[in-house]
């Protein structure tokens, strides 16, 4: 497996950042259907299927959301705050402040 020596002591943490409201599409997009499951389900399925991917953890603002993705599969310990899912929001700044959060849970 390419890639495997350099990961065997680490743990992978998939991201995926969604938010509940929308510039250009209709709110909570994520969790409309396609192909019979919830959007956010295909990238869920994706990063849980990956052999390099310890943990899939979705940040959030939208309680709906956050409920979809954990019947789904993904880990959401935490909604992200209301000033990091404006429109404008950066994703980094969501990925900085959520692996803060989970260093102060001690996970990750």
């Amino acid at each position: 497996m390419i890639g495997a020596p350099l990961l065997e002591s680490k743990r992978v943490l998939a991201l995926i950042p969604t938010r509940g409201g929308s510039k250009g599409t209709p709110p909570r997009k994520n969790i409309q259907g396609l192909g019979g499951h919830p959007l956010i389900w295909h990238s869920i399925q994706a990063a849980l299927g990956s052999a390099y991917v310890d943990d899939c953890f979705v940040s959030t603002d939208d309680e709906e959301i956050a409920e979809v993705a954990c019947a789904c599969g993904a880990w959401v310990p935490f909604l992200r705050p209301a000033e990091l899912a404006q429109g404008g929001s950066k994703t980094i700044d969501c990925t900085v402040e959520g692996l803060a959060r989970l260093a102060e849970m001690g996970r990750h």
